[in-house]
């Protein structure tokens, strides 16, 4: 896209909705997906928002008077094919803002990246071992994402984390907490929990089959293979049923490298 324009497209968004206060941040296959519908499902159904846009790329918060909010991978999207030394270590642009960094179980996001990867981007061909080990997508991109934010959570003015998988064992008292952090007042339980009914894999997946919310981010590459979903399954540790005891003992002693060198 021209330079130009992309300018012209950033003054008009910065006019239009005003500065971004909140980012909640992940690595791509991460959860973010589902908790934006968790969160715009909630605001849905408290502020009488329109549904069809509870997944759409803007979050419109003026008229309800919370902060505007931003969902983002930071620069690490597949499209982007970068290796995993050539991402950005600067994390200016957060300065002075809030965020909240969604982290996943390595190996599940490793899984989950690999069919987004084949089945809708189609940005990578090989098989699921190459994957893991490639610079572009593989696990040492992961820990690299994961290192920057640690040496730059003072960044912000505010930092938070949460884990992926307490939206599955806690998801009311997770869901709560993010909407505090994103600062809603007198929180509906009530609302808290139709927003986690509404959203359950199983329902949104059936939504996404049916092609019933028509967005951007949803819309499967193909009806027939549910491993191309957007929404696919959102196991905890489905890792297990994809790779092997060999991909799974490369990915551990390449995060124990990783965390040792940290420690320096």
């Amino acid at each position: 896209m021209n330079k130009l324009l992309v300018i012209a497209l950033r003054i008009f968004r910065y006019v239009t909705y005003g500065p971004t206060d909140i980012y909640v941040v992940s690595y791509p296959k991460s959860g973010r997906t589902w908790l934006q519908s968790l969160i715009r499902k909630y605001l849905s159904l408290k502020y009488d928002l329109p549904e069809i846009e509870i997944l759409s790329p803007k979050l419109l918060t003026k008229g309800i008077g919370l902060p505007r909010i931003k969902f983002t991978h930071d620069e690490t999207h597949f499209s982007a094919l970068l290796k995993y030394d050539k991402l950005s270590t600067s994390k200016r642009k957060f300065h002075g803002k809030k965020v909240l960094l969604i982290k996943r179980n390595i190996k599940d996001t490793l899984v989950s990246s690999y069919f987004h990867t084949t089945k809708r981007s189609k940005d990578f061909e090989g098989t699921i071992s190459e994957f893991i080990r490639s610079d572009e997508f593989g696990v040492l991109k992961i820990l690299k994402f994961y290192d920057i934010w640690l040496q730059n959570q003072d960044r912000p003015r505010t930092y938070i984390s949460i884990q992926y998988e307490d939206l599955h064992t806690a998801p009311k008292d997770t869901l709560m907490k993010v909407l505090s952090f994103l600062g809603e007042l007198n929180i509906s339980e009530e609302y808290v929990d139709r927003s986690i009914e509404y959203c359950s894999f199983k329902n949104l997946n059936k939504l996404e089959s049916k092609n019933k919310l028509k967005t951007a981010v949803l819309g499967q590459a193909n009806t027939k293979d549910p491993d191309s979903f957007l929404i696919r399954k959102g196991k905890v540790g489905g890792h297990l049923d994809y790779l092997s005891q060999e991909d799974i003992e490369f990915i551990d002693k390449t995060i124990d490298q990783g965390m040792e060198a940290q420690q320096y």
